[in-house]
């Protein structure tokens, strides 16, 4: 005899789906969407123009992937202003700026390092989303 369908917990479905995809935009919100909503914003403090951001809040409250997995997840730097990948946007100069890597302080929380093309003059606010994906 078959069973009953039961219709899945959403926030279960939820849960298992964040272990491998994560993201600062809201939810339902596709990467590459132009929105400053859910994005970091950072200041360049370091007192002289710089390419190399360390210590940057892209953290999560909840690991953001399975702490058994053998890799860590694909991140995407997305410019909030453009959408485009690869890319954040400096607000204090309405320019985009690209992103020459992302990956040097990935950790299961998050990353804290974002390296550019350009360097931003110092005091320049900063701002991107990304998106951390460990999907086969």
């Amino acid at each position: 005899m078959p069973t009953a369908y039961e219709d899945p917990d959403f926030f279960e479905g939820l849960r298992e789906a964040e272990r491998r995809y994560r993201s600062t935009y809201n939810y339902g919100v596709a990467p590459g969407t132009t929105t400053l909503v859910g994005g970091v914003m950072w200041r360049n403090d370091f007192g002289a123009a710089t390419n190399n951001f360390r210590g940057l809040p892209f953290k999560m409250h909840t690991p953001l992937w399975d702490p058994n997995s053998t890799t860590a997840p694909t991140v995407t730097v997305y410019s909030p202003n453009s959408g485009a990948a690869n890319n954040i946007y400096n607000i204090s100069t309405a320019a985009d700026v690209s992103v020459s890597s992302v990956d040097s302080y990935l950790g299961q929380n998050g990353f804290s390092a974002v390296f550019l093309g350009a360097s931003p003059a110092a005091g320049n606010l900063m701002s991107a989303h990304a998106v951390y994906d460990l999907r086969p």
